[in-house]
C-alpha cells in the first residue's frame, strides 16, 4: 500500500477482463488494432487524426475518412501480393499517409515494420534484410537512401514520384474499393515489428501482437487520463512504439483525436501548436520540454492553453526542473512514466487518479502489473532503498510476443516469468521509483534509444578505426550525448579533421541522431580479462576529466 488511496485502489482491483470488455470484438479470441482504433469510430463524425503541416497549417481526417483511405491501401496491398503475417516495412516521415497506411497493413492481417526516416542506409538494409518483407512503403524524399539497400524480391512502393519504385502510392490506391472487410485476426497475432538497439549485439525485431491495446489501456486511462473528447499531440516520431501506440492509436482506440507534426522541433512552433490547435494531452520527451524552458517565459506570453490539461514524458528520466517549471509556468504536472518495446508502459505517474508526484521518481507499478527490483547477480529482490534491476510480470500482460528469429535470446530475457529490464532503480519507503540507469549501455539522447554496438560497427568500417567503444555522457538539452573512444590504426596527422569525418560516416550510415557529438582517440580501451570493453571506466575517466578541468 502507497499513501495514495485512489492509486491503491484502483491498483488492487484492476482486472485485464475488464479492460477486455471495452472492446468492440471479442478478445482475445478477435481483435484488430486497425479496427478498434478506427472502424469501431467510423459512423460518429469525430475527428480520428490531425495533421499540423511544416507551415503550421491544420488538415483533418474524421474516422470514417480514415477508414476509407485504409481500406483502400488493404485493397491495394493485397493486390500485390500481402497475405496475413507478411512483413510489410515503412519508411515514412510525418506525414497522413501514414497513419493510412499503418491502418491498411493491419487490416489485412499483415505485420508493419516501421522504420525511423533518420536512420542511413547500414540501419536500413540490415532491417529490411533481417525483416524479410514482402513490400518496401517510402517516402520519396528517402529515394537516395533506398536506392543503396538491396531490394531484389522486395515489391517498393513511393508515396511521391521515384522512377525506381515498382509503384506510386496515390496510383496504386487510388482505384481501389473504399470497402475492406477487416481480417478477424486475434489478440495474439503480430501486428507489428519494432527493432530495438541492442548493445552485445545487432538490433532485435520485437513482435508485438494486436495485444497492445488491452496492455497499453491502464496507460491510456489512468496516466494520460484519455476522454473522447481530447486532442492527443504524442510528438514523437511514429516509427517508434511511444508516438506509434501510447501516444497514437492508443489514444484513437478511446474516441480521442490523435495530431501529428510534420515539422522538426522548434520550441516557438510547438508552443504555438498546443494554443492554435486546442491540444488537451501532449506526450514528449523530456528533451521537448527542457527544449521550451530554454526558450524562456517569453514564449507563453500572448498564449492562452486553457484546454491543455495533461502533460505526459517518457524516454529518458525527467529532471525535477522540469517538473517546477511547467507547474510554475502552465500551472501543470509533467507525469513521468516509464516503459520498454517489449513490456509497455509499466511504472508510471498518473493524471487520471489523485495520486502524488514526486519530482524526479518514475512514478509507481501500472495496475495490472507486479514490479520487483531485483539484484542482477543473484536475481534475488534487494532490499528497499537498493539499487536493482527492473523486472516485470505477468507474461501474459507485457508487449513483446518474442524477438523475430531469436528464441534463445527470448528466452533469456523472462526468468521465472518476469521481464528482465536491464534498467536499474531504487525504490523509496512510499513505493516510488527512481531511476539509476541502464545495465546494458544503452544511451538515450533526447527519447532515442542508441545501441553502442551499431555506432560502434559504423566506425570501424572507416580504414583508421582499429577498436572503438561508444558511451553516453550526461546533456543538459538530449539527457545523454554520444562520445567515441577510437583506438586508431595509426595517429591521425590532423586528428580534428579525423574525427569530423568519423562523425560525418555515422550520421551518413546509421542516423543524425546516433553520431558521436565527440571523438576522442585513446591508446587502448579498458577491458575484461575476457575481452569485453569496460564502458563504465571511459565514463569514469570522462567524468574525471572534466572534474579536472574544472
Amino acid at each position: 500500500m502507497t499513501a495514495n488511496p485512489e492509486y491503491d485502489a484502483v491498483y488492487e482491483s484492476f482486472e485485464w477482463e475488464d479492460a477486455l470488455e471495452t472492446y468492440d470484438w471479442d478478445a482475445p479470441a478477435e481483435l484488430n488494432v486497425a479496427h478498434e482504433a478506427c472502424d469501431r469510430h467510423a459512423g460518429s463524425g469525430d475527428v480520428g487524426f490531425a495533421w499540423v503541416d511544416p507551415d503550421g497549417d491544420l488538415a483533418e481526417y474524421t474516422f470514417g475518412e480514415l477508414q476509407e483511405r485504409s481500406n483502400r491501401v488493404a485493397n491495394a496491398l493485397e493486390a500485390l501480393g500481402v497475405e496475413r503475417g507478411d512483413r510489410v516495412t515503412t519508411l515514412l516521415p510525418k506525414v497522413p499517409e501514414t497513419i493510412v497506411t499503418i491502418l491498411g497493413i493491419w487490416k489485412t492481417g499483415a505485420v508493419h515494420v516501421p522504420l525511423f526516416t533518420a536512420f542511413e542506409t547500414g540501419a536500413v538494409e540490415y532491417r529490411v534484410e533481417d525483416a524479410e518483407p514482402e513490400v518496401l512503403v517510402y517516402h520519396a524524399d528517402h529515394a537516395d537512401t533506398v536506392a543503396t539497400v538491396d531490394t531484389t524480391g522486395l515489391t517498393t512502393v513511393s508515396v511521391g514520384e521515384d522512377s525506381a519504385a515498382d509503384h506510386e502510392y496515390g496510383a496504386a490506391v487510388a482505384d481501389r474499393a473504399p470497402e475492406y472487410e477487416v481480417t478477424r485476426t486475434a489478440m495474439a497475432d503480430p501486428c507489428t515489428m519494432q527493432y530495438t538497439s541492442g548493445t552485445t549485439g545487432p538490433p532485435k525485431g520485437v513482435v508485438l501482437p494486436h495485444k497492445v491495446l488491452p496492455v497499453l489501456y491502464p496507460h491510456t486511462k489512468y496516466v494520460l487520463d484519455i476522454r473522447p473528447d481530447d486532442v492527443v499531440w504524442g510528438a514523437a516520431d511514429p516509427s517508434w512504439s511511444f508516438g506509434l501506440f501510447t501516444t497514437g492509436f492508443g489514444p484513437m482506440a478511446f474516441g480521442a483525436t490523435r495530431v501529428l507534426h510534420a515539422g522538426q522541433f522548434d520550441p516557438d512552433r510547438w508552443v504555438g501548436i498546443l494554443a492554435d490547435h486546442d491540444i488537451s494531452v501532449l506526450g514528449a520527451a523530456p528533451s521537448a520540454y527542457r527544449g521550451i524552458i530554454a526558450d524562456g517565459e517569453e514564449l507563453l506570453e500572448g498564449r492562452s492553453f486553457e484546454g491543455l490539461r495533461v502533460l505526459h514524458s517518457a524516454g529518458e528520466p525527467l529532471n525535477p526542473e522540469v517538473v517546477d517549471w511547467f507547474r510554475d509556468q502552465f500551472g501543470l504536472t509533467v507525469h513521468d512514466g516509464y516503459g520498454l518495446t517489449e513490456g509497455g508502459m509499466v511504472v508510471n505517474n498518473y493524471a487520471g487518479l489523485d495520486t502524488e508526484v514526486k519530482p524526479g521518481s518514475m512514478g509507481l507499478p501500472c495496475p495490472g502489473y507486479e514490479v520487483t527490483l531485483l539484484d542482477p547477480e543473484t536475481r534475488e529482490p534487494v532490499a528497499q532503498g537498493e539499487t536493482g534491476e527492473i523486472a516485470v510480470k505477468p507474461r501474459d500482460w507485457l508487449l513483446m510476443d518474442r524477438y523475430w528469429g531469436l528464441p534463445e535470446r527470448t528466452e533469456r530475457t523472462f526468468e521465472e516469468g518476469w521481464l528482465l529490464t536491464d534498467d536499474l532503480a531504487h525504490r523509496d519507503t512510499d513505493g516510488y521509483y527512481w531511476y539509476e540507469g541502464r545495465g546494458d549501455d544503452v544511451i538515450i539522447s533526447s527519447g532515442y534509444r542508441i545501441g553502442p554496438f551499431e555506432v560502434e560497427n559504423s566506425l570501424i568500417e572507416q580504414s583508421i578505426v582499429a577498436e572503438a567503444a561508444v558511451i553516453g555522457l550526461p546533456d543538459d538539452q538530449r539527457g545523454q550525448r554520444v562520445k567515441a573512444f577510437v583506438v586508431p590504426t595509426e595517429q591521425p596527422a590532423d586528428p580534428d579533421a579525423a574525427a569530423e569525418r568519423l562523425k560525418q560516416h555515422v550520421k551518413e550510415q546509421q542516423a543524425r541522431h546516433a553520431y558521436p557529438r565527440e571523438v576522442e582517440f585513446v591508446d587502448e580501451l579498458p577491458k575484461t580479462a575476457t575481452g569485453k570493453i569496460q564502458r563504465y571506466k571511459l565514463e569514469e575517466r570522462d567524468a574525471d576529466a572534466s572534474r579536472g578541468s574544472n
